[in-house]
């Protein structure tokens, strides 16, 4: 046994000093890999750089406070114009307000009136003269499934319609949801 191990000992022995004169080996060519000069054809094939690209300082603006100024300028216009929007929302709420039911009796009186019999008479005459007797003959016919892909896919008979700007036809519709949602008319 004795005999096997010392065996075993020489053979680690060896292995070690070949991997260690390979790891130097290594060491070495790489040092010399490190300090050698340049070759010939990477110099002619290197790309050259001019020294003026090389500098890359950042010099400030000397409009900045200027620009600056005017920002400052145009945001306060834009915040002041918002406010105003909102202003005139709360005030246009308010004055609408005197109109909402807010009690029983109010619902109960605003339902008699509504569905009173002779609640289309106490209406007047349409546009076209005749009596009105339901809510077509107030408003106008409702429009259409036909109608609204007339607007969709513009083959419309109204020329206004066929050439009206995408942006327009979007506003347009925004505007409806809108007011559908939030049950009030915008401007």
């Amino acid at each position: 046994m004795r005999e096997g191990v010392r065996t075993l000992y020489a053979r680690k022995q060896r292995a070690d000093r070949v991997r260690q004169a390979r790891r130097a080996a290594a060491l070495a060519a790489n040092r010399a890999a490190a300090v050698a000069p340049e070759r010939e054809d990477d110099r002619l094939t290197r790309a050259s750089v001019n020294a003026e690209t090389l500098r890359v300082a950042v010099r400030p603006d000397p409009d900045r406070l200027g620009r600056a100024l005017e920002s400052r300028r145009r945001t306060d216009l834009l915040a002041a114009q918002r406010s105003e929007v909102r202003r005139d929302a709360i005030q246009e709420l308010y004055m609408k307000a005197r109109s909402f039911i807010v009690s029983e009796r109010d619902l109960e009186a605003e339902v008699e009136r509504q569905f009173a019999p002779d609640y289309w008479k106490d209406m007047g005459s349409s546009a076209i003269g005749y009596e009105i007797q339901n809510v077509w003959d107030q408003s106008g016919r409702p429009r259409t499934v036909a109608d609204m892909l007339m607007d969709v896919t513009r083959n419309s008979t109204s020329v206004i319609k066929n050439v009206e700007s995408e942006k327009t036809r979007t506003l347009k519709r925004q505007k409806e949801v809108t007011e559908e949602l939030t049950g009030g008319k915008l401007e």
